[in-house]
């Protein structure tokens, strides 16, 4: 007798735990909304800064709604969702794969200088490394060159010239390390490829007078002689022309 209790017992647990298992599973079938409900759902999350909520609704969209015409946008409305929230990566990804599934779209242009803007956006001019720079100009130029009569291209013209402004001045930096560190080859090496490679800045004439002062420290006159005379020359209203001219007159 009290065996056999024991074994109805043991069934009725049994048949509780998969019962309640059961309504676990039933309870969590996501139920259909249709796209375009879920589409105005998430557009109005996304305006009352709803990120996470906004996610999930596109998220469903685009996995529920594949087909859709709506899914287009959610693609891209997913992407900018992560890039409001500085989700860089994320961000970069949905846009590259907005650009790679629609690139006729009126909005490809839109994605590729936001693509651009996640490696903008991380850019930090006081590290030597500077591949997020790297990485914006050319996709900028990606989009000047695919969508040149969008008005994104000249958005995308003026971040390429930020963006060569970001590495000139770090190579400048770079360069003033290695002179306030007694390096003077390596700030020679420098200098001289700012001014090869960056020639509208508008703080060359500090390159010029360093590239003199760098010679001066190794000793090679003739050489810091050059670049005294070459700043006086091109750049007559410099800050550092009373400097340049008294090195001359020492070197006499």
């Amino acid at each position: 007798m009290i065996l056999q209790q024991k074994k109805n017992r043991i069934w009725l647990s049994a048949f509780l735990i998969l019962w309640v298992a059961g309504s676990g599973c039933t309870s969590t079938k996501r139920q259909f909304i249709e796209p375009q409900v879920l589409l105005k759902k998430a557009q109005h999350q996304i305006k009352s800064d709803n990120f996470e909520e906004a996610e999930e609704s596109l998220t469903q969209l685009m996995e529920d709604s594949p087909d859709s015409k709506e899914r287009i946008l959610s693609q891209l409305l997913l992407a900018e969702v992560h890039y409001r929230q500085e989700q860089w990566e994320e961000a970069k990804f949905n846009f590259n794969r907005f650009v790679e599934l629609y690139p006729a779209h009126k909005l490809a242009a839109r994605a590729q200088y936001l693509k651009g803007m996640t490696e903008f956006r991380q850019i930090d001019i006081s590290i030597r490394d500077q591949s997020f720079t790297h990485a914006a100009k050319s996709e900028f130029e990606n989009l000047v060159k695919i969508y040149p009569k969008t008005p994104y291209a000249s958005r995308g013209k003026r971040k390429i010239q930020e963006c060569i402004d970001h590495l000139a001045q770090n190579e400048l930096e770079v360069g003033k390390f290695y002179f306030r560190t007694n390096a003077y080859q390596s700030a020679i090496r420098r200098f001289k490829t700012l001014l090869e490679e960056f020639p509208k800045q508008t703080f060359l004439d500090e390159v010029i007078y360093l590239l003199g002062e760098s010679y001066y420290e190794e000793e090679s006159y003739e050489s810091a002689k050059i670049f005294y005379k070459k700043l006086l020359k091109e750049h007559p209203r410099s800050e550092f022309r009373q400097d340049a001219r008294a090195r001359l007159r020492q070197l006499k």
